[in-house]
């Protein structure tokens, strides 16, 4: 293994690293191991080097910025069965680790590998969405016709392919964006309505890059191969726009042998992308040839019919088309919807403003084949449960808004053939991230699928926000059994080290224009007051409670208090400590019991032992949720949905859980001070004059 650094073959790596982790759990005798100490055992560091260079593909980028090799991924990809991860298995010790299992089920080549063609590979399982879909098959005892290795050996070849366009599709919107500016999204929801044999309707004020975007995204393609078609056709509609200007003028020669026929080269029926400005100035002569080219990809020349080569339909216009003008058939074509608007960046406007020409050449380009199997791997693309409820859960908020909206002209309308094109729209976006099935990130392309006039445009992104926030990815980390876990230990502490002091409230005192809770001592009848008040300190204000402990007489005299900042902790001035807790809204009164200093210190020991191992579970859930950030965020990387905006809202769910376990943990460490040693708190002394005196009865309050 001296040489296993001269490895170049993607394949023997892969057989070689194969091998040192069966030699490993052979070496234990086990069948599962800890993965994350298998990667960490000295025997593993060069075989890793040898796969993370050979399989750069699983490294990806955090939205955090710093790089991971997604190991999980690739066992799943490369090296299941027989070898498999298994997220989140929970230890007796409490912990939940991923495991990495050993199921020597297959014959192992041990033998000393050769180097082979990577055309002969061998074709490992396919990914675990794939496996979940069919186990999902297999439980619902469903016809299938199609056996699983079929279905696994498809998918695996077309995660391939996949992968190969993933890699070309990100060369290529990077090259489409330069010399742009915050036309990113349009970029990239063009595009993708390009690749999914979709048209797209630009809506925005002139001089919003329109046209420059339509024309950018043709030279993402390959020229035409026949003499007789064109590239990029486009043209500025006005009200005066006859059918001659856009399909070709008719043909005078074959008027006279009575063939009504236009000759079409140069015009939009040879053309392979098409820009119409203005859309909405077209006349009806014009819509109805659009429709049919749209709808069947077609033209009808006089008697023939023309295929039309078009790849791309885009069109623009700054205004929506007007009502009751029959321009709705047309409308609903275009899929894909975008808003164009001017620059808002000042500093991106001054560097478009002293920029140069805005035209670049695109290195990268995709062919016919290209596009062609895009669309049939996507085909065979599953929409995954999540989308399901997604776009479920959207169909009802839609209806619920169309039931309060009662001008007809600003409901949501989204018809079913709308509704399955989106799905096909999905579908595409998935296969083009290398994937089998859709996702959470597919389903927030919706949001530009949707709307009907400007004011829908910004509620669309809300709607589909709230339909993930339903329906979306859900935390595993279970915040009520440990914050149950930390307010357990806390009435523990209480009955341990403490004694309850007060009795119920009966009255609000106002001493000096304060409120005070006037409570009765449970033991003597003593009154004490208990009051809420801002306190400043160099730190600021800050909110605490004040205890004053009254002698039975009609007038208490001044008494000092000493305050225990951190933890609203008093000394009565004779060594005896309280603590003000809320029971119910109105606060009570505990004291520290006299306990001897040896019972008080194995008692403490005993409660730190029991709050390690809680803050043990609790760091671990925090650890729990930040890996399954991790992961959320690697889903995220979508070339074609809005990562930036929908991230918070898809991972708003795990900010929370987290927010609360890190409340948990800091209630925990609060609880353990509670028993420390009254010097290791900081006191000061807070000075209460006392003067006149009001009862108010509990119904006043």
């Amino acid at each position: 293994m001296n040489n296993i650094k001269d490895i170049q073959n993607k394949e023997v790596a892969l057989r070689v690293f194969k091998k040192i982790v069966i030699e490993i759990m052979d070496k234990y005798g086990k069948k599962a191991l800890v993965l994350d100490e298998v990667l960490k055992m000295e025997s593993m560091t060069r075989a890793k080097e040898l796969i993370t260079n050979h399989f750069r593909e699983y490294i990806t980028i955090s939205i955090m910025g710093g790089t991971r090799f997604n190991w999980h991924l690739f066992f799943e990809e490369h090296l299941a069965p027989e070898l498999r991860v298994e997220k989140n298995v929970l230890l007796k010790n409490g912990r939940r680790v991923d495991v990495l299992r050993y199921d020597p089920q297959i014959n192992i080549r041990t033998e000393k590998v050769t180097p082979k063609p990577e055309t002969t590979r061998e074709k490992p399982v396919s990914p675990s969405p794939l496996r979940e879909f069919i186990k999902a098959k297999e439980a619902t005892a469903t016809s299938d016709s199609y056996s699983s290795e079929r279905i696994k050996e498809t998918t695996y070849e077309s995660r391939n392919q996949g992968s190969g366009i993933n890699t070309k599709l990100k060369k290529i919107i990077e090259e489409l964006n330069k010399g742009l500016y915050e036309k990113e999204r349009s970029i990239r929801l063009t595009l993708l309505a390009v690749l999914a044999g979709e048209s797209t309707f630009m809506l925005g004020e002139p001089g919003t890059a329109k046209s420059l975007v339509a024309r950018r995204i043709s030279e993402a393609f390959e020229n035409p191969e026949r003499a007789d078609e064109i590239k990029f056709f486009d043209y500025l509609m006005n009200q005066f726009s006859t059918p001659e200007e856009i399909f070709g003028p008719v043909s005078i020669q074959e008027l006279k042998s009575d063939r009504y026929i236009r000759k079409t080269e140069k015009y939009l029926p040879k053309a392979q992308f098409a820009f119409l400005d203005e859309i909405w100035k077209a006349n009806p002569a014009i819509q109805n040839a659009l429709l049919t080219i749209l709808n069947e990809k077609i033209f009808r020349n006089g008697a023939q019919v023309e295929k039309v080569p078009l790849i791309g339909f885009m069109s623009a216009s700054n205004e929506l088309p007007a009502q009751d003008q029959g321009l709705e058939a047309i409308f609903d074509r275009f899929l894909v919807r975008i808003l164009e608007r001017p620059i808002s960046d000042n500093s991106k406007f001054r560097a478009m403003i002293s920029a140069g020409n805005t035209m670049t050449s695109v290195s990268t380009k995709l062919s016919k084949n290209d596009i062609q199997q895009i669309l049939d791997r996507a085909d065979s693309v599953e929409i995954s449960e999540e989308c399901y409820k997604i776009i479920e859960a959207i169909r009802k908020i839609i209806t619920t808004k169309n039931e309060q909206i009662t001008d007809e002209n600003e409901k949501y309308l989204v018809s079913d053939r709308r509704w399955k094109k989106i799905a096909h729209l999905m579908r595409v976006s998935a296969y083009c991230n290398g994937r089998h099935k859709t996702d959470i990130m597919d389903a927030t392309l919706i949001a530009d699928c949707i709307w009907n006039t400007e004011e829908q445009e910004n509620e669309s992104c809300q709607i589909v926000a709230e339909a993930i926030k339903l329906y979306g990815v859900k935390c595993s980390a279970n915040t009520d059994i440990l914050k149950d876990s930390v307010s357990k230990f806390e009435q523990d502490i209480d009955s341990s080290f403490y004694k309850k002091v007060t009795g119920k409230k009966e009255k609000i005192v106002v001493i000096s224009n304060r409120q005070y809770y006037e409570v009765k001592d449970s033991y003597n009848n003593r009154t004490h007051l208990i009051a809420c008040h801002s306190h400043k300190d160099y730190y600021g204000s800050k909110k605490c409670y004040y205890f004053i402990d009254t002698p039975q007489q009609s007038q208490p005299s001044e008494i000092n208090l000493n305050y225990y900042k951190d933890l609203k902790k008093y000394d009565d001035g004779y060594g005896r400590e309280y603590q003000i807790q809320m029971e119910n809204t109105a606060p009570r009164l505990v004291k520290r019991n006299d306990l001897s200093e040896q019972v008080w210190e194995a008692s403490a020991n005993d409660f730190n032992k029991r709050a390690a191992g809680i803050e043990s579970q609790i760091n671990e859930a925090i650890k729990q949720v930040d890996n399954e950030i991790e992961e959320m965020k690697i889903r995220m990387n979508n070339l074609f949905a809005d990562v930036e905006y929908f991230s918070d809202i898809i991972l708003q769910e795990h900010i929370q859980v987290k927010t609360k376990l890190s409340g948990t943990l800091n209630d925990l460490k609060k609880q353990m001070k509670r028993y420390e040693p009254a010097g290791s708190v900081k006191v000061e002394t807070v000075r209460v004059n006392i003067v006149g005196r009001k009862i108010i009865n509990d119904d006043d309050e």
